[in-house]
């Protein structure tokens, strides 16, 4: 559940006004790139956005993001979505799990009045990420995120926008989710979507407190010990994928701000600690008076 957690979150809590926050600026000499650690989906009460953020984006001439946020809205790309995420072999749902996964799910579903046979279809990474965002829904914590929100600012703004991989990359990682672990994930999912209140809180508070340290313990050794190989694809792989983009900001005169899901920033196999290794300082964003 961690790890679906962390593909909508990657998180914000109001009302610390003595805290630190998740934006750091990065510096190289004389020049400087800043990085946001965002939350992809957000309630009504997690608005105005921490200062910080605000602030550092009016310094920003350019904002770069995980992907083409305008792109995800396409109806073109969102059929090719669906049909990446489903089974297109004549499997289905009941014939990839076991007889006990399936009844807890058909059980599950039937407790929230959810029909079981629109989800047959998917894969099961697709199923356990319909469920969490159901019970988001349910919540009111389902609404534009940190990313969506700068977004659609840059466009009113005309700043310009780009972003360190595209759609089809993200469209392969969520196709591949729990590929080989689908029992795991499903049960998983079923077991902790009770509790995702209180996750959900634990992480925005560590988020909105920048506490690198507590975002890897709640949000990504989780999923490095449950879900290794999607930890390698989702973090690993594209963390370094992203590193030579970045750097390259580096040399350019505009200043950017990078917004990525705050994961993508913690741990050892994190952006900020890749970062800090090949010698860039790095100064966590304090808050402004």
């Amino acid at each position: 559940m961690r790890l679906l957690l962390l593909v909508f979150f990657s998180i914000f809590i109001p009302g610390l006004c003595d805290a630190e926050t998740s934006v750091w600026e990065v510096r190289q000499g004389g020049q400087h790139v800043y990085i946001g650690g965002t939350v992809h989906l957000l309630s009504t009460a997690d608005y105005p956005l921490p200062d910080e953020f605000n602030a550092v984006y009016q310094q920003s001439d350019l904002l770069v993001f995980e992907t083409d946020i305008g792109g995800t809205s396409d109806p073109a790309f969102q059929q090719k979505m669906l049909i990446a995420a489903s089974y297109q072999d004549g499997r289905t749902l009941k014939s990839v799990l076991n007889s006990e996964t399936y009844t807890a799910l058909e059980a599950y579903c039937n407790s929230i009045g959810f029909p079981l046979a629109s989800l047959l279809s998917f894969k099961p990474g697709m199923v356990s990420m319909t469920l969490t965002l159901l019970e988001l829904q349910r919540l009111g914590l389902a609404g534009i995120g940190v990313d969506k929100f700068f977004y659609e600012q840059a466009k009113r703004d005309n700043k310009k926008v780009m972003a360190l991989e595209s759609l089809e990359t993200q469209m392969t990682f969520i196709s591949r989710m729990g590929e080989g672990q689908e029992n795991e994930l499903i049960m998983k999912t079923l077991h902790e979507v009770r509790d995702i209140q209180k996750l959900i809180g634990d992480m925005k508070t560590a988020w909105r407190s920048g506490n690198r340290k507590k975002l890897e313990t709640l949000a990504v050794l989780p999923m490095a010990t449950d879900y290794p190989k999607l930890y390698q694809m989702i973090l690993v792989d594209r963390n370094m994928d992203w590193l030579p983009k970045i750097k390259s900001y580096f040399k350019t005169p505009e200043v950017e701000f990078v917004l990525v899901g705050a994961a993508h920033l913690v741990g050892k196999d994190g952006l900020l600690s890749h970062l800090h290794e090949e010698g860039y300082i790095i100064k966590q964003v304090k808050p402004f008076p």
